[in-house]
């Protein structure tokens, strides 16, 4: 049995414990291999490409299970899925299960596809704003102020164009409440599109990002987050 078949076996596997509401994806590094469609359809083609910032590209990115919610800028249609990593031979692939946002799934269901400790992990809402602290100041601080978060020193940093301020977020629960306008880059960086002045390319990493506030601010991007960069940003 060849890899493809055997992600198809998986997903009619997995049909069998889920909800009639529940769909399921499964993707390898480029494309959806499979898609069953349940009554919340949100209309994947086998062989489109995998969409930068959908949980099928994240868990493939970041090969660890990912929880999210999906507002309707990828598919036409809002989704809360669950990603979950296969790796075969040298590849790896995505299993997504996309559910309705809100929905719940039974005691049975929870023990297939949820982590150990049992928690029904709900939909989180997209952050408005984020609470920053500086010394013994705390401000709630706009995301589309925020040009990009950092994880340095084990804090979480968020920087505006005059200030930095540290978060109780960390950048894995950040990449999963902010807007679809910011962009996860590297392990240490998430960024602000709206914030870049321009991307190049330099001998100290395949991609550099320069921000037009901070001015003149350089952010490295990683090999890792490089194909989802280029998809995003469309180049």
């Amino acid at each position: 049995m060849d890899r493809e078949e055997l992600w198809l076996q998986i997903s009619r596997i997995l049909r069998d414990f889920l909800p009639p509401e529940a769909s399921i994806a499964i993707a390898d590094e480029h494309q959806y291999l499979d898609y069953r469609a349940g009554k919340h359809d949100i209309h994947i083609q086998p062989g489109s490409e995998i969409p930068s910032g959908s949980i099928s590209a994240r868990v493939v990115n970041q090969k660890s299970n990912i929880e999210s919610f999906i507002d309707e800028s990828l598919f036409g249609v809002p989704y809360f899925g669950r990603g979950y990593p296969f790796h075969l031979e040298s590849s790896w692939g995505a299993v997504t299960v996309i559910f309705p946002p809100g929905k719940t799934i039974d005691s049975g269901q929870q023990r297939l596809l949820l982590p150990s400790n049992g928690q029904v992990a709900m939909p989180q809402p997209t952050l408005s704003y984020i609470t920053g602290q500086s010394d013994n100041v705390w401000r709630p601080i706009p995301v589309e102020e925020v040009a990009y978060f950092e994880s340095y020193a084990k804090k979480t940093w968020l920087h505006t164009a005059s200030a930095a301020y540290t978060t109780q977020f960390t950048l894995q629960s950040l990449e999963t409440q902010l807007p679809q306008s910011f962009l996860r880059i590297h392990r240490s960086y998430i960024v602000n599109i709206a914030a870049i002045h321009h991307i190049s390319r330099d001998l100290s990493s395949p991609l550099t990002i320069t921000l037009s506030s901070p001015k003149d601010k350089r952010l490295p991007v990683s090999q890792s987050y490089l194909r989802e960069v280029r998809t995003k940003l469309g180049f």
